[in-house]
């Protein structure tokens, strides 16, 4: 059985930022001294998408210093979006259930369900995660890059029984 933990973290961009940052500032100066050292008319274009490159990895360093890192986390609370020092809660009261819906011909999908009545607005911050109404996509479950992992669905299946967030359910869509 897993230690009770005060929360599970399902996303969290201050891990992958710093990464994304260096990477576009690499490609970006590789194409801008690609285009520097070419003749012809490429290399205008090479130029130009090595500046918008760099310019795309400041946009996104100011931007996770002025608001904040997003963090997307499973507490006793409920379900919360939070951006720097704001939350955005789904409260515990509207959690019908969490758990995995599997879907024809796709990979099986890590699941939140919400009672529509007692939330009647979802917070902005969660609507892109809103795959119908009433339903909420919190991760693709694959061990492919990008994915949420088998284990880590058995912790979270675990936290949501001990925390009582809601019935575990596996569905078939």
């Amino acid at each position: 059985m897993m230690p009770a933990r005060g929360e599970i973290v399902l996303r969290d961009s201050s891990v992958y930022a710093p990464l994304g940052i260096v990477a576009l500032v690499l490609a970006g100066g590789i194409a801008g001294g690609a285009g520097a050292m070419t003749d012809g008319w490429y290399s205008i274009p090479l130029i130009v998408v090595g500046v918008l490159l760099i310019g795309l990895a400041v946009a996104i360093g100011v931007s996770n210093r002025v608001h904040g890192a997003a963090r997307l986390r499973l507490t006793p609370r409920g379900l919360i979006h939070s951006i720097g020092d704001r939350e955005y809660v789904l409260p515990v009261e509207a959690i019908e259930g969490i758990g995995l819906l599997r879907t024809r011909g796709g990979f099986p999908e890590l699941s939140l369900w919400y009672d529509r009545a007692r939330l009647p607005e979802l917070p902005k911050q969660l609507r892109p995660l809103e795959r119908q109404p009433g339903r909420l996509r919190l991760a693709i479950v694959t061990d492919e890059v990008g994915g949420m992992h088998k284990w880590q669905v058995k912790e979270i299946r675990e936290y949501v029984q001990a925390h009582r967030l809601g019935q575990w359910r596996n569905r078939k869509g």
